[in-house]
């Protein structure tokens, strides 16, 4: 299909013509990707930004990484990668029967407000700091053997790194932007997950 061979056309122009700084790969955590799940929630502003995406709450989130687990028992780890401090909190709280790996950064720390967006109104060392932050996320989520994903173009470009990445949506991108407006929906056959996903998936351009 289509949206997959765009995926494998965006890796090879990267590789061509782009690389990361040694700044960057020098802080990647090192995991076996083979047994990790990379879940990637953006919150704050794509909660309420209904242009974009639809809201996806902390558990229904939860329940839908149950269901995955359920069905994946080779996975030993969970890389969680998100804006909000609380979602990261909660993970390692809920699935502590796995090793919890995560990038340490600034957080929204209430959840509400997006952080990233203060990065014009802040020093040169914190944009850095969150610049850098968000390429590691990116390329960790590029390792693991599955990532679930919100509405969110970091976790989408983890595929144009690693184009044979198992890359799922589990909220809508209403916008026809690549790379995420062209990311597969997770499926399942749980009746609980798809009444979630039946809300959170409405109007995925995919």
């Amino acid at each position: 299909m289509l949206f997959r061979s765009s995926f494998f056309i965006a890796n090879r122009v990267w590789n061509t013509y782009f690389d990361f700084a040694d700044i960057v790969k020098n802080q990647i955590p090192s995991f076996d990707g083979s047994k990790t799940v990379g879940i990637h929630y953006r919150g704050t502003d794509k909660n309420t930004d209904l242009s974009q995406a639809n809201p996806i709450t902390h558990d229904e989130v939860f329940v839908i990484i149950e269901d995955f687990l359920k069905n994946n028992q080779d996975i030993k780890n969970i890389y969680c990668c998100s804006d909000e401090q609380q979602f990261v909190d909660k993970v390692a709280s809920r699935f502590n029967t796995y090793t919890i790996i995560q990038y340490d950064q600034n957080r929204s720390q209430q959840g509400t407000y997006a952080f990233f967006r203060e990065g014009e109104y802040v020093n040169k060392e914190m944009q850095d700091s969150m610049t850098i932050a968000a390429l590691v996320d990116m390329i960790s989520l590029s390792k693991c053997h599955t990532v679930l994903k919100t509405s969110s173009a970091l976790s989408a470009f983890s595929k144009i790194i690693n184009p044979q990445l198992n890359l799922y949506a589990i909220s809508a991108m209403k916008q026809r932007w690549f790379p995420t407006g062209v990311v597969e929906g997770y499926q399942s056959n749980s009746q609980e997950v798809n009444k979630i996903l039946n809300r959170t998936m409405y109007a995925h351009v995919f």
